[in-house]
């Protein structure tokens, strides 16, 4: 699986929807719905994500509001916050990241 992030919410961008896609995506604005990737996403320090994510992996460095569902792993870096329920089978919690939520770790999304 090809990991180079080449798709990228900017600071300063609001996304309001649904965001499909295969590639890796980088957030680093806004985004209010749903992200429904075949790859990794990164919530980027700035970022601010109020959505259902779906994807591979999820790096959260930034701030996300919702429920996650990967695949594979979600890592949560010192800083980040995360409030809502992550479902995966591999979880990665760093000191000084916040989460509020509950976790269902399985093989399955």
């Amino acid at each position: 699986m090809d990991t180079e992030i080449r798709d990228i919410v900017a600071p300063g961008t609001k996304v309001v929807g649904t965001i499909e896609g295969k590639d890796p995506l980088l957030v680093l604005g806004e985004v209010e719905g749903k992200i429904v990737l075949e790859n990794l996403l990164v919530v980027g320090k700035s970022a601010r994500i109020k959505a259902e994510v779906r994807a591979h992996a999820v790096t959260v460095e930034g701030t996300l509001e919702g429920s996650i569902y990967a695949s594979e792993l979600v890592a949560l870096v010192a800083g980040s916050r995360l409030t809502g329920d992550v479902h995966c089978p591999r979880l990665v919690v760093e000191d000084k990241a916040v989460f509020d939520g509950t976790i269902h770790m399985n093989d399955e999304e």
